[in-house]
C-alpha cells in the first residue's frame, strides 16, 4: 500500500515539472525565434561634388635686373611685402678679389702692428728718461770724487742714450705719419671693393620673390587676351633669353589682386555656365590644414575649339600662393546639406524612396526621403526646410531628422508595426 502511494506521488512531481517546462518553452520560444531590430542615427554631412583641375596664376610681377653676373645676396627675405625705395639684393661681384683682400689684410696687420709699437714707445721713453737723469747724476758724483776712468765711461753712456731718445721721436713721428696714411689707404681699399658690388633697391611695392619661373613677362595681368593666348598652349617652352635670365635678380609681385586661370573641357564648362563664381579648394602643401577654400568672381570667358578658359580674379591668400604658378585645385560643381545613412536602410515603397524610422511610441513609420548621392556604403540625404519637410511632385512630405532612428534592416519590420 505503501508503495502505491509513493508511485502516486512521483507522477504528480513529474508532472508538475513537464508543465513548468512547457510553460518555460512558451515563453522563450518567440524571444529565441524573433529577430533583433537595430536603429542608428543620421549624421549630419556636406556632400560635394568636386572637379579636380590645375590652375594657372597670373600676376603683376616685375623683374629686377643686374648689370653684372655675380652671386645674388638678398637683403629681404623671401615672401616679405617691401615699399618702394628699400635696398633689397646687393650683387656681390664676381671678380677675383685674392689681390684687395690680401693687401686689405696686410694693411690691418700693419696698423695693428703700429698701433702696438706706439705703446711700446711711449714706455721706451719714460725709461729713457729715467736713465739720462741716473747718467747725470753718476757723471757728477765721480767729478766730486775725481773718478776720471768711470767719469768717460759715464759720459759715453749719456751720449749714447741720448742719440737713442733723439731716434726714437723721429720714429714715432714717422710711425704715427704712417699710421695715418694706412688707414686712408685701407678706406680707400674697401670703397673699391664695394664699387664691384651691385645695389637693387625696389620702385615697387608688393611681395619680393628671388623664385624666377620665365612665365613673368608672358603671363601678365595688365593683358589678360595675351596671357589667355600663352597660358595653355604647347609652346609655352618660350622664356626668356638665357641672357636676361641668368641677370635676373629678383621680382616684386605687385599689389594684392592676381588670376586664376582654367582649362575646362565643353562638357564641364556648361557644368558651370550658369555661374557667375566658382568656389574651389586649393592644396597648399607648405599649410598645416593643407587647403584654402574660397568663391571667386568669373570674369573672362575664352573659348578654344573644344576647350574654354575661364579667368577667375582673387584679392585673398596672395601671401600664400605668391610663389606657385601652378595649383592643384578642385572646383565645387554641388554643395548640398545631408544626412549620412547606411545605404542598407533605404527601401522604395509605391516608388518613392524612404526608410522605416522607429517613431516615440515604437510604431514602424515609413519616412519619404530625397536621396542627393549614394556610394558602396552609405546614402547621401537631404535634410530639407527647418521643418524637415521636403517637396516632391508638388507635395510637401516630413522627412527625417538628426534624432530619428532609422531602421537598418528594414527587411524586418513593416510599416505600422509596433515593436516589443
Amino acid at each position: 500500500m505503501k508503495k502505491s502511494n509513493n508511485l502516486g506521488l512521483t507522477k504528480v512531481i513529474l508532472s508538475v515539472i513537464l508543465v513548468l517546462f512547457i510553460l518555460l518553452v512558451i515563453n522563450y520560444i518567440p524571444k529565441i525565434l524573433k529577430r533583433e531590430v537595430s536603429t542608428i542615427l543620421p549624421i549630419y554631412f556636406e556632400y560635394k561634388e568636386t572637379l579636380p583641375i590645375q590652375g594657372v596664376t597670373i600676376k603683376d610681377e616685375k623683374l629686377y635686373f643686374s648689370e653684372t653676373d655675380g652671386e645674388i645676396y638678398g637683403i629681404i627675405d623671401e615672401g616679405l611685402r617691401v615699399p618702394v625705395g628699400m635696398e633689397i639684393a646687393e650683387i656681390l661681384s664676381p671678380k677675383d678679389m685674392t689681390f684687395y683682400k690680401g693687401e686689405l689684410d696686410s694693411i690691418e696687420s700693419l696698423i695693428n702692428q703700429l698701433s702696438i709699437n706706439t705703446s711700446s714707445t711711449t714706455n721706451n721713453a719714460s725709461s729713457t728718461v729715467q736713465m739720462t737723469n741716473t747718467l747725470i747724476k753718476q757723471i757728477q758724483t765721480d767729478i766730486q770724487s775725481e773718478t776720471y776712468t768711470s767719469l768717460k765711461k759715464t759720459k759715453e753712456n749719456l751720449s749714447f742714450a741720448f742719440k737713442n731718445h733723439i731716434q726714437t721721436q723721429e720714429t714715432n713721428n714717422s710711425d704715427i705719419l704712417s699710421s695715418e696714411k694706412l688707414v686712408e689707404k685701407r678706406s680707400k681699399l674697401l670703397q673699391e671693393i664695394s664699387n664691384y658690388n651691385e645695389r637693387l633697391f625696389s620702385k615697387h611695392s608688393g611681395i619680393v620673390s628671388y623664385k624666377i619661373d620665365s612665365y613673368e613677362e608672358m603671363l601678365t595681368s595688365n593683358d589678360l587676351d595675351s596671357s589667355a593666348d600663352h597660358i595653355f598652349d604647347s609652346d609655352i617652352s618660350i622664356k626668356l633669353s638665357s641672357n636676361q635670365a641668368s641677370k635676373v635678380a629678383f621680382k616684386i609681385i605687385d599689389g594684392y589682386d592676381y588670376y586664376i586661370a582654367l582649362k575646362l573641357s565643353k562638357y564641364n564648362s556648361l557644368l558651370l555656365k550658369d555661374k557667375d563664381k566658382l568656389e574651389i579648394e586649393v592644396e597648399i602643401d607648405e599649410l598645416d590644414e593643407h587647403n584654402i577654400n574660397f568663391v571667386l568672381p568669373v570674369v573672362k570667358r575664352y573659348s578654344r575649339g573644344t576647350e574654354e578658359i575661364v579667368l577667375l580674379k582673387s584679392n585673398q591668400f596672395l601671401e600664400i600662393v605668391y610663389n606657385h604658378r601652378l595649383l592643384d585645385l578642385n572646383i565645387v560643381i554641388v554643395k548640398k546639406d545631408s544626412y549620412k545613412i547606411p545605404l542598407e536602410s533605404v527601401i522604395t515603397i509605391n516608388n518613392q524612396q524612404g526608410v522605416f524610422v522607429r517613431s516615440f511610441y515604437d510604431v514602424v513609420v515609413f519616412r519619404p526621403i530625397i536621396l542627393n548621392a549614394k556610394d558602396e556604403k552609405f546614402a547621401y540625404i537631404d535634410i530639407g526646410d527647418t521643418d524637415n519637410r521636403i517637396e516632391i511632385k508638388d507635395k510637401s512630405y516630413k522627412t527625417i531628422n538628426e534624432f530619428s532612428e532609422i531602421i537598418k534592416s528594414p527587411n524586418l519590420v513593416e510599416d505600422g508595426q509596433i515593436l516589443n
